[in-house]
């Protein structure tokens, strides 16, 4: 239980919540205490307050604020609890901040933002989001403008982007070209996360399910996971840092998936019992080889030529 009202909380660290009080106020609360902490500089960030979001790496702080020419994103370093460089300033009609994300260094910063309808960006009409890039020293925009993304996410090579087709479309984050397509959910991305080092990619939708991708390979590592959100606005599901766990909302609380492949083929020969026959083998692992039997401890399929256990799964 944490013993006050909240509007906005975001984890920015072991036991340490950055935190939108429901009376306007805004800092941090330590969980292992159960109390705020005065952080002198940081409580002038008062609603309204877009959101927060923490960088990949754990080493920043990203609050939106609105201000009177536009939106403006504050940085703050969650292991001093101080104010960093650098502010970003998004005044082009910006009235509110939908999705960011930094590299782990925090080199690049990506911000998604709503743009009034009338604002025009670079000669085009924005379609309400424009997505920017930005020097994570400087808050300096670097490149151009890409138009009509929902949620960003990033590692240290590229930027994906949920579309209004569902789609996702990767980016190459120096030069902004794309490079190609992940498929979605049946609907839009929520939120989009990758693992620290960059190799894993979730993708959160409002279908209320969790999807996860292999980066180097461009594929979806199994079926959408599904959510039972207790309440639609949830954020369905969110990364463990190092791509091993997935943790999921449920109607009694959060299930965690564990992801490590060693462990998922474990438990598929337990929940089984067998190894897979040869024309389930044929069927759907042919790419990988000649017929082995994938879980060694259980005999292989005998139906033909025999097979010679391996734990080379």
């Amino acid at each position: 239980p944490v013993d006050e009202a909240l509007f906005h909380a975001i984890w920015a660290g072991p036991d340490l919540l950055a935190v939108v009080y429901a009376d306007g106020t805004s800092g941090y609360y330590d969980v292992a205490a159960r109390r705020r902490i005065d952080l002198g500089d940081v409580a002038d960030v008062r609603v309204p307050v877009s959101r927060a979001w923490l960088s990949a790496g754990d080493t920043r702080l990203y609050v939106s604020r609105i201000t009177d020419s536009g939106c403006e994103i504050r940085t703050y370093d969650p292991a001093t609890r101080t104010r960093v460089d650098p502010t970003i300033t998004l005044d082009e009609g910006c009235y509110y901040v939908r999705s960011l994300s930094a590299t782990p260094d925090g080199d690049r910063v990506v911000v998604t933002a709503h743009v009034l309808a009338e604002a025009d960006i670079a000669g085009e009409r924005s379609g309400d989001r424009v997505t920017t890039v930005h020097d994570g020293t400087t808050g300096e925009q670097v490149g151009k403008r890409l138009l009509g993304i929902s949620e960003v996410g990033v590692n240290d090579e590229l930027l994906v982007g949920s579309e209004p087709t569902t789609d996702l479309t990767l980016y190459d984050l120096a030069t902004l070209r794309p490079e190609g397509k992940l498929p979605g959910g049946r609907t839009i991305a929520s939120a989009l996360d990758f693992s620290a080092d960059g190799t894993v990619l979730l993708a959160a939708s409002y279908d209320d399910t969790v999807s996860l991708y292999d980066v180097a390979t461009r594929t979806r590592i199994g079926e959408p996971i599904p959510a039972r959100s207790p309440n639609p606005g949830l954020i369905p599901g969110f990364l463990r840092p190092d791509g091993g766990a997935v943790a999921v909302t449920d109607r009694n609380g959060v299930a965690v998936w564990d992801l490590a492949p060693d462990r998922l083929a474990d438990a598929a020969c337990q929940l089984a019992g067998r190894n897979l026959t040869r024309t389930e083998w044929g069927t759907y692992l042919a790419g990988l080889g000649e017929y082995r039997a994938t879980c060694p401890e259980l005999p292989p399929d005998t139906d033909g030529s025999a097979a010679t256990p391996t734990s080379d799964a």
